[in-house]
């Protein structure tokens, strides 16, 4: 039996779900078949904040007209490979019009189990793994089958942006690796879904990553004030990147890269010492101090260092998995914990000026004793989750590749040169559409 499904809304309220797998979850022409594009009717909802003109539209501002908001899902799996995260919403690519809800589904033990070691090895991630891509789609396909059985009055969706499941990230090489069968999974759903999001920033010579600073920027238009910039976004998934905003509305003027590990490291050494899929709220790390010299081992790493543009995988740091062997559970952890939070302190070393206000998302926030640790690691900013900013921290990511196959959709840019590097701005994504008829089109 899987665990139960948690639920989310834009309130932030967690509503226990059965994990409902075994049943099949019905298909896609019941689930959808009313649609109710532009309908306001969205069950629970939590309206986007002011606009931000981004390309030279104004969208409500005035100047210009915008296009209708289209009613997007997206759907990632991070390189902590624990869940499926799926949301909603309504964007006209520039703006978030409405947030409609988000859910989180459990990684199959069975597809976990095929992934690592495809993800640990390089050498395997770089041969096509057509198989693994099916799964992959399907599991994909039923987590957002199952949203929408629990989402019936959404209706239709206009684009699915889904991720799939990086196993291989090496910019240097221009490879980037995202398993996933896109069409496998827009035939299941009939609806169409973009994916494959990094290869044309890699073409255009940028790290193809991190995708998330244009919705990092969103968000902060949407509460943040004049006053609060420069402000940043430190997202700790698997690895973690920092986002820098230095201006409301500036895609130009943004900063961003990947500081260093983020959960992965973390989850692997609690799985390998302490039999857990996480060491939760960090309960054993901070039984535990850090080894100096583990320490130091990984704050040589030469990637916290390097100039930004940087972007890394989880295999660039198993040599930090190295430092801490031998090590009791609760040192260990406490080492990794610590080397996150030196990887957070070189990064606002290369930034050009403190950030005033530093949010905090993706799942390793919810690390109470990391969580402490990347405090003090920016002693110049304030330091808060990003719930601050009105949305629900364990949904960005999957609300990102909403908002980016509707930039997609709409041939908008979704990475700049100061955010990966890349020659000039990027689209990203491609379309696949469902080879059968379906309610969505």
């Amino acid at each position: 039996m899987r665990p139960p499904i948690l639920i989310r809304s834009p309130s932030r309220r967690r509503l226990a779900r059965g994990a409902g797998r075994a049943t099949p979850w019905p298909r896609p022409a019941s689930l959808w078949r009313t649609s109710l594009r532009g309908s306001g009717r969205s069950g629970a909802k939590s309206k986007g904040g002011r606009s931000i003109p981004i390309q030279g539209r104004t969208d409500s501002q005035g100047g210009g007209a915008s296009p209708p908001p289209l009613l997007c899902l997206g759907a990632i799996s991070g390189t902590s490979m624990d869940a499926v995260d799926v949301a909603a919403l309504r964007t006209d690519g520039s703006m978030v019009h409405e947030r409609l809800g988000a859910a989180e589904y459990p990684l199959s033990a069975r597809l976990r189990a095929a992934l690592e070691p495809v993800a640990a090895d390089p050498a395997q991630g770089r041969r096509p793994q057509p198989a693994l891509a099916e799964l992959v789609a399907d599991e994909f396909a039923a987590a957002i089958e199952a949203f929408c059985a629990d989402h019936r009055s959404l209706g239709a969706p206009d684009l699915v942006g889904c991720h799939g499941q990086t196993v291989l990230h090496v910019p240097a090489e221009g490879l980037s690796v995202q398993l996933c069968d896109w069409q496998r999974l827009a035939d299941r759903l009939a609806a169409p879904v973009v994916g494959d999001f990094r290869t044309a920033d890699l073409a255009a010579g940028g790290q193809g990553a991190p995708l998330a600073p244009l919705y990092h920027m969103m968000i902060a238009a949407e509460r943040a004030s004049p006053a609060d910039y420069p402000l940043a976004v430190l997202n700790i998934g698997g690895v973690a990147n920092l986002t820098y905003v230095p201006a409301p509305a500036a895609p130009e003027r943004l900063l961003a890269f990947d500081t260093g590990p983020g959960n992965a490291l973390l989850d692997d050494c609690a799985r390998a010492l302490l039999g857990e899929p996480r060491d939760e709220d960090g309960r054993c790390a901070r039984q535990g101090q850090p080894d100096r010299a583990a320490l130091a081992r990984c704050e040589a790493d030469p990637f916290l260092a390097a100039p930004p543009p940087k972007a890394a995988d989880r295999n660039q740091f198993r040599g930090w998995l190295a430092a801490v062997e031998g090590l009791a559970a609760p040192d260990a952890l406490a080492t990794l914990a610590a080397g996150t939070a030196a990887g957070l302190r070189r990064a606002l070393e290369l930034l050009p000026a403190p950030p005033k206000r530093l949010f905090l998302a993706g799942g390793g926030r919810r690390n109470a004793y990391l969580a402490e640790l990347l405090r003090s690691a920016a002693p110049a900013s304030q330091v808060e989750d990003v719930e601050a900013l009105g949305v629900d921290g364990d949904a960005v990511e999957a609300e990102l590749f909403a908002v980016l196959a509707a930039r997609s959709r709409l041939g908008l840019p979704c990475t700049y040169p100061g955010t990966t590097g890349a020659a000039q701005p990027c689209g990203a994504g491609r379309t696949w559409r469902p080879r059968r008829p379906g309610p969505a089109g």
